[in-house]
């Protein structure tokens, strides 16, 4: 379970990183827009805001996608941990009434 764990907060760290990734994409972006508003470039003003705020959307999407899949990775390892204890009993119950009889 222990490792199942750390491959859960790996795939949660690794969205974050994405997301960050794509925030600093967007930061280069909106330079760019800042820049046209100065030189009075509209069309790039325009086109620099548009693809910032795509970017920053892109990249919430990849993080809460990762974020997901990390999720079901640790409800799946409780779920296993939990099904390796019914086992586990049924098996000691099993074992138990062996000796009874």
């Amino acid at each position: 379970m222990e490792k199942t764990k750390r491959k859960y907060n790996n795939t949660k760290i690794s969205g974050d990183n994405v997301q960050g990734w794509f925030i600093a994409i967007a930061v280069i972006d909106f330079i760019i827009a800042f820049i046209s508003l100065l030189s009075i470039n509209i069309i790039w003003l325009i086109v620099s805001v548009v693809m910032g705020i795509f970017t920053i959307i892109v990249g919430s999407a990849i993080k809460n996608l990762m974020h997901s899949i990390a999720n079901i990775e640790d409800n799946s390892a409780d779920q296993l941990e939990y099904l390796k204890l019914i086992v586990k009993q049924n098996i000691n119950k099993s074992n138990e009434e062996l000796k009874v009889e």
